[in-house]
């Protein structure tokens, strides 16, 4: 049984006869073949394919924002290492938000916070909702603490007295 082979290399095209018993003899050699400069675009081709057939991660869709603070209500006084507890409200963008934690930072006797809101999705609705969360305020000394939400335009001061 014989077998014709073709092997087509960049510059030179061999095709071959497979006999009976194995040996392989040449019938054909052609230089300087004109299939040269289509084959090195059809690699290149086959390259580039190649590359861009991996796998595409899905878009990560998380993020975490300030939320502007509304109102806070609570008490405005407790004792040396009781804590007050005051109800923070701040609008959540679309529908994909939850409330993530506070931030703040301590200078003196006045606590700069921030509501924190994180937003989890890719497609969310598109309606503001109320968010609501328990600020929890604890001082180891008397005195008065004021406590800096950040609003829409400016701050919003409770203080505290401990006593």
């Amino acid at each position: 049984m014989k077998s014709l082979v073709v092997f087509v290399l960049i510059d030179k095209l061999f095709i071959t006869n497979e006999t009976t018993d194995g040996n392989i003899s040449f019938i054909l050699q052609k230089s300087n073949f004109k299939m040269k400069n289509t084959s090195i675009i059809a690699l290149a081709l086959c390259l580039f394919l190649a590359g861009c057939l991996g796998k595409i991660d899905p878009p990560v869709c998380i993020t975490t924002l300030e939320a502007p603070v509304s109102t806070v209500t609570g008490n405005n006084s407790t004792t040396v290492n009781n804590a007050v507890n005051l109800n923070v409200n701040f609008p959540i963008s679309n529908g994909c938000g939850a409330f993530s934690g506070f931030d703040q930072v301590v200078i003196g006797d006045t606590t700069f916070a921030r509501v924190l809101v994180k937003y989890d999705g890719c497609t969310c609705t598109q309606a503001i909702t109320p968010g609501t969360a328990t600020f929890s305020f604890t001082k180891a000394t008397p005195g008065q603490y004021y406590i800096k939400f950040r609003g829409d335009t400016s701050f919003i001061t409770k203080v505290v007295t401990v006593l």
